[in-house]
This record gives structure tokens, C-alpha cells and sequence, in this order.
């Protein structure tokens, strides 16, 4: 029985016409969804839990190495400001990929755990279900049952989504952090609480759980996909707008508006939190290619044909199905005729999120959508809108699926046969709509497997109106019915969905690439520690010749992991001086040779400028009267001996940053570099012989990490604020209260 209350709503909301869970519902019920979901979680990973299996492409590539790059560099002691070892050096602060300042990734340095191929596999699968888990938590709450939450769960650990684009892992873990946002942003819907600060009360609905905003949002900033910030920022200002309007319909006063100005308030505090990420990343963002074509970039958008894969397998749906997969549960979509039109208005904040999300990632509605890209300047840095923007739609159909569920769940009237009827036309429909799928949209080479997911997930409804039918002569025994009901929906659910999944194996299941690296003498771990930790006891007079771009099976982002010194880098993030060395075969050939210079005479160039184009790269790099060479060579600075009869302008054969500084003989200002060629590195000296110490610091850094300290105070005192409004509006009332007893 005990169970079974976990299953079944309570008798209070039968009759009040809503689902709602009790205030004081046992823990148990939320540990033993926790259980639920990762026995889930190991059903549907168990070889990658094992270490047998990997997920596949990118996440074993430029994704892995780059995190296990930096995290030998912190064991090392050393801050990883510059990477020289990849696409001719560039500052890992432009690299907004590589999850340097989440702080789950952290476990490995300070814990001492290897982050190898299997640890990062670990890593993503929990990530899954911790996504699964902030679902229970936002449709427990907004849907006030433990059962509807536990369901919401289970279909979101299924969301096509943590498959289909399981290559990448920061968009992963954008779809992980996505339900805990909501949750966090979500204002309560019962009783309102009153909160007094200095003679000013207002009835307010925020919770302890809305100042979990700012750690949450700063996770999603720093872990997620860029482009999935963007996205998720724009509609969870949709979100909190619509929830305002709606509490201000219902004359819930000026209550409504303060609560969302606490709202925004805390999200300004999650942003400034995120400011050592942010900061130095739009500082470095003009060195990107695609910093000048924001606009013209080619996006990629969900075509009409493609939302069939809320349902169906994305299988045939396209070339490639990483950024389309979604698959809502078809035991679970069949409920939709179910939806009322209170549940319109009760999901209205999500229906509207659901509403923008379309409008942005669909390929039909694109005029719309460049059009508030043109409004908004922002929003146009989504490049793959239907990655971005599919989870927030997802969400909403699932949400009205699930209302479907919980009406005929709760319903005092017994299941019948009119429910059978419904349910029955539901499933030819979805039978019908994959046949035609099936006949007009999917090529050839994929019918078979489209076709045998199709057949599975039928064959799962027909058990499930099997299930029912069984139920409807159940009629006398109504509370059974809902029990048998409760369990039936979610396993089936899975059941379903297995195969739908299992067809899109190709792009989230594959045997660990350890042979690959292996082939190229590269293992992921060199006994107890990572490959790349031996990079960092390696000592450098000077750097070494680079070596060309390999196929990827040659593993073109080796260096990471070995330190080899790779003209190119296996990312869509190209900077503005790899890409002037690409164009100009004179500076290719320079920056091929082991640490090299050019040295002009600045009475024959106009050395005072900070860009200086035009220079014969072909010139002899040392006249008789000058002294060139490199001493040391370290990642994040370089030491030089320096020998010149006049003022010279003198140039490496490294690429220029933003951030790179000098010292003569450690003293002195520091001098700055100039841009020669939009590419390299130069340094306008004086006659002399000396020491030039050039370093490498990240900029805005130490700004950024400032106010994200500030933000963190300032986020403790709102908890703390907060509190001590509950305890005022406590003390204040309790005197009233003690009147109105006596009287």
C-alpha cells in the first residue's frame, strides 16, 4: 500500500478535480524516484557504465582532449591561459567549449580521477540523469503529484535529444540543466507567503527553491553550449513575462510584478556569477571568423517533415539526425486527445516557451525568426537553432501529453470503452502518420530501420490497449484500475521507446575508441595519470617545428594530449590570425619552422602602429648586427635573447592575441604587441642586448573573477534577506493573530 500511494493520486485531489500531492509528503517518494530513474539510467548505458562502449564522433575528439588538456595543466599548478599546442596557439578563453569553470568537472583534478575515456562517459550518462531528476522535480512541482512527476522523469531520460546529439557534451549538458532552470523560475501556484522588509509587506509566491537562480543559471552558462544559452535565456524571459501576465489576469496586485523583479533580479546575479567566463570570452569573440558573420552564418533549422521525430524515429529524417532527435514516448503522446482546455491555460507559460521555441528553430517560420534576430542582435549567435531550441518544444508537447495522462488518471470516472475508443484512434494515427512518413519522407536506405522502430512502437500500443481493455472490465474497482494504470503507462513507456532509440544507435553507442589513438601511439592514460599530464614536465629551449594538418583518423587534435605543435584544431572556432596564415602561403611556410623571427628596421617601416601589414615574410631572418633566439619556450610565456644595433620592429613566428605582454630583463613597462600581416606577433624593441620576457595573461580575467566573487556575496546576502523577511512577516503576524484568538 505504501507503494501504491506513490502511484495513486490522494482522495483530496479526486475530489477537488486536480492532481495534487500532499504538503506533507513522505521523502521516500522522492528517493525512490531517484532509484527508479538511474536503474533507467544503467538499463538504457550499461556497457557504458562498463566501459565497453562510447559515445561516438566529437565527444571522443576536440571535445575530450581539450578538457583533459586543462585539467593536467590545474594538477600541474599551472593556469592553461594560452594553448600552443593546436591551431597554431590560441587562448583557451576563446574556447568557450571547454568547461573550465564548471565546477562538476573539477571533481577530477581535486579528487585525483583520471579523467580518461571511460570517467568522461561516466560523467555524461550521470549528467542524463541529473536532467532526468531536475524533470521530476519541475512537472512534481508544477503538476503537484509524485506519479506525474516520476512519469515526466522517465520521458525525458528518454528524450531523443541526449542521443541523437550525444557527440556533445556542453549541448548535453544545456539539456541537463534546462528542467532545473525552469523548476527554479517556476512561481508557486498555491498558497501565497508574506514577506516583510522594514514596514513593507507584500503577498509574494517565490520559495527558497527561486534562490537556487543564480548557482543553477552560472552552471548553465559555464557547462552548457553558447548556443543553447542564448536560447534558453530568451525563453526563460518568455517564461517569467508569461507567468506575470497570467498572475496579474488572476489580480494577484502588485505582488506579481515585484516577484518577477526578484526574478530578474536574481538572474542578473547568475549572469554576474558567470562574469570570469563571460568577460574574457566577449573580449577574445572579435578574434573569431565568425565574429564578422554573425548574420550570414548558415543555420541550421528543422524542416516541417522533421517534427515528425517528436514521435517517430529520426532515422531517414536527414543527413544528419544529431540536432533533430526529440521522441516523446508514443504511450505517452496517444493521452493528447485528453488535454482540456484548463490545461491550456494552467501550461500557458509553457505553451508560450513551446510557441518561441518553434518560431525559432523551425525552417518555415525563419522570416519570423530573422526578423527578431535583426531586433535582438544576441539571438543571432544561435547557429543551430533546432539544436538550441528543440528541447523548450519538446517540453511543451510533453507537458500536454502528460495533462492528457493525468486527466484520465485522476478522473472519477472509471476507465470505459469510449476511453479505449479514443486511445485507439490515437494509435492509427500514429500508425498512419509513420506509413505516410514511411512512403513520402524517408529515403530507401533507411526504410528498414524506420519501418522496424515504427513496428515496435506500435506493437507496444496495441499491449497497451491490451492492458487497458483488461482494465475497462475493472470498472467495479476503480482504485485498482488507477494503480494498474500508474504502472503500466511508464514501463510501456520505455518499452516503446527502446527501440526508437536503439535505431539511432549510431550516434551515441560505439565500441571505445581506444584503438584509434592507440594506432597512433596516443592512449587516453599513461598508467594512473592521463597522456596529457606528461606534456606539463616537458621543458622547451625552443618550440619545435609544427607539423600539418592530419586526417582525423591521425588524430588532428594530438596535441592536446601529446604536445605536438598542430598548425590546425579540430573545432568550428576559427581565429581571425589561423585564418591569415591559411590565406598567405609566406606566413604558412614561417609558422612551419621550429621558434623563429623576422627583423625590420623601423626607419624603413612605420613601426608605430598597432597593426602593421605588408611585410616580405621571405626576407632573411637575421641580419649580420642582429641577435635572435629563444631561450625557454612554456605554454603561457616565452623568454628571448635579444640583440639589435637600432630600434627594430621584431617578429615571431607565433599568433598574435589580445593579452600577450613583454618585459626587458623583467623590468620596466610592459610592452604590447602588434598585429603584423593580421596574424603574427611583433614587438617594436630598442638597440640593445637584453632579455625580452614575453607572458601570457588571459584578459578581463581578473576583472571577471571579481565580480563573480561579488555576485556570490551578493547571492548569500539575498538568502540571507530573504530569511529574514520570512521570520519579520512571522513575528509580525503572530501578535494579530493572538487578537484575533482572543477575540
Amino acid at each position: 500500500m505504501r507503494f501504491a500511494s506513490l502511484l495513486r493520486p490522494s482522495k483530496l485531489a479526486a475530489g477537488a478535480g486536480h492532481s495534487t500531492a500532499k504538503p506533507g509528503a513522505p521523502a521516500w517518494h522522492g528517493l525512490a524516484a531517484c532509484i527508479v530513474l538511474l536503474g533507467l539510467n544503467v538499463v538504457l548505458f550499461p556497457k557504458h557504465w562498463m566501459g565497453l562502449t562510447s559515445f561516438t564522433y566529437d565527444f571522443v575528439m576536440h571535445y575530450y582532449a581539450v578538457v583533459a588538456y586543462w585539467m593536467s595543466s590545474v594538477v600541474a599548478g599551472e593556469w592553461p591561459h594560452w594553448v600552443p599546442y593546436q591551431a597554431l596557439g590560441y587562448p583557451l578563453a576563446m574556447n568557450l567549449q571547454s568547461g573550465i569553470y564548471y565546477p562538476p568537472f573539477w571533481i577530477f583534478p581535486i579528487a585525483g580521477i583520471p579523467y580518461d575515456f571511460h570517467a568522461a562517459n561516466i560523467f555524461q550518462i550521470l549528467h542524463v540523469y541529473a536532467g532526468a531528476l531536475g524533470m521530476y522535480c519541475l512537472a512534481r512541482t508544477h503538476f503537484k503529484s509524485t506519479f506525474m512527476g516520476l512519469l515526466a522523469a522517465v520521458c525525458y531520460h528518454l528524450y531523443g535529444g541526449f542521443f541523437t546529439n550525444a557527440e556533445h557534451p556542453d549541448i548535453i549538458r544545456s539539456f541537463s540543466l534546462l528542467p532545473w532552470l525552469f523548476w527554479a523560475f517556476l512561481l508557486d501556484e498555491g498558497s501565497e507567503i508574506l514577506i516583510h522588509i522594514k514596514g513593507f509587506s507584500y503577498k509574494s509566491r517565490l520559495l527558497y527553491r527561486n534562490l537556487l537562480i543564480p548557482p543553477l543559471l552560472y552552471l548553465f552558462i559555464v557547462g552548457g553550449y553558447p548556443g543553447c544559452m542564448i536560447a534558453g535565456m530568451l525563453c526563460l524571459f518568455v517564461f517569467v513575462l508569461v507567468q506575470t501576465v497570467v498572475a496579474n489576469v488572476r489580480r494577484q496586485g502588485i505582488g506579481a510584478f515585484l516577484d518577477a523583479a526578484a526574478l530578474g533580479g536574481l538572474t542578473v546575479i547568475g549572469i554576474g556569477m558567470a562574469a570570469i567566463y563571460l568577460l574574457p570570452g566577449f573580449r577574445l569573440s572579435g578574434e573569431l571568423v565568425r565574429a564578422d558573420m554573425t548574420q550570414s552564418l548558415l543555420r541550421w533549422y528543422l524542416n516541417p517533415t522533421q517534427l515528425g521525430s517528436l514521435f517517430y524515429t529520426s532515422v531517414g529524417l536527414g543527413p544528419d539526425i544529431s540536432m533533430i532527435g526529440m521522441q516523446i514516448p508514443v504511450v505517452v503522446a496517444v493521452f493528447l486527445p485528453f488535454v482540456r482546455r484548463s490545461d491550456l491555460i494552467r501550461h500557458c507559460p509553457f505553451l508560450v516557451v513551446g510557441a518561441v521555441a518553434a518560431v525559432m528553430c523551425i525552417s518555415s517560420l525563419e522570416p519570423i525568426s530573422s526578423t527578431l534576430m535583426a531586433i535582438l542582435p544576441p539571438l543571432s549567435y544561435s547557429r543551430f537553432p533546432a539544436g538550441d531550441y528543440r528541447t523548450l518544444l519538446y517540453m511543451a508537447v510533453l507537458f500536454l501529453a502528460l495533462s492528457g495522462v493525468n486527466n484520465l488518471r485522476r478522473s472519477p470516472e472509471p476507465l470505459s470503452l469510449r476511453h479505449l475508443v479514443i486511445l485507439a484512434a490515437a494509435a492509427a494515427v500514429v500508425l498512419v502518420g509513420g506509413i505516410l512518413y514511411l512512403a513520402l519522407a524517408i529515403p530507401d536506405a533507411a526504410a528498414a530501420a524506420f519501418a522496424f522502430a515504427l513496428l515496435l512502437q506500435v506493437a507496444t500500443l496495441a499491449m497497451m490497449l491490451a492492458v487497458l481493455a483488461a482494465l475497462v472490465r475493472m470498472r467495479r474497482m476503480p482504485a485498482r484500475q488507477r494503480l494498474a494504470f500508474s504502472l503500466m503507462v511508464p514501463m510501456l513507456a520505455v518499452v516503446g521507446a527502446w527501440p526508437v532509440l536503439d535505431s539511432m544507435s549510431s550516434f551515441w553507442k560505439t565500441p571505445l575508441p581506444i584503438n584509434v589513438y592507440q594506432w597512433n601511439g596516443v592512449p587516453d592514460r599513461l598508467g594512473n595519470e592521463l597522456h596529457s599530464a606528461s606534456i606539463f614536465r616537458q621543458h622547451l629551449t625552443e618550440r619545435p617545428a609544427r607539423l600539418p594538418a592530419p586526417h582525423p583518423h591521425n588524430l588532428s587534435w594530438r596535441g592536446y594530449l601529446t604536445g605536438e605543435f598542430m598548425i590546425t584544431d579540430l573545432t568550428g572556432s576559427q581565429s581571425k590570425s589561423q585564418a591569415a596564415v591559411e590565406r598567405n602561403m609566406a606566413l604558412q611556410n614561417f609558422m612551419m619552422q621550429p621558434s623563429g623571427f623576422l627583423a625590420f628596421d623601423c626607419a624603413q617601416i612605420a613601426c608605430d602602429q598597432r597593426e602593421i601589414n605588408g611585410l616580405d615574410m621571405n626576407s632573411t631572418a637575421e641580419a649580420v648586427d642582429v641577435t635572435l633566439r629563444t631561450l625557454s619556450f612554456a605554454r603561457n610565456s616565452i623568454v628571448h635573447e635579444i640583440n639589435l644595433p637600432r630600434r627594430m620592429l621584431v617578429v615571431e613566428n607565433e599568433t598574435f592575441a589580445p593579452g600577450w605582454t613583454a618585459k626587458i630583463n623583467g623590468t620596466g613597462a610592459r610592452l604590447e604587441p602588434v598585429r603584423v600581416d593580421g596574424a603574427l606577433r611583433g614587438w617594436v624593441l630598442p638597440a640593445g642586448h637584453y632579455k625580452l620576457s614575453t607572458s601570457y595573461q588571459t584578459p578581463l580575467m581578473q576583472s571577471g573573477a571579481g565580480i563573480s566573487l561579488a555576485m556570490l556575496v551578493a547571492w548569500l546576502l539575498v538568502i540571507g534577506l530573504y530569511a529574514h523577511a520570512r521570520r519579520s512577516a512571522r513575528t509580525a503576524l503572530s501578535p494579530a493573530m493572538a487578537r484575533t484568538a482572543a477575540a
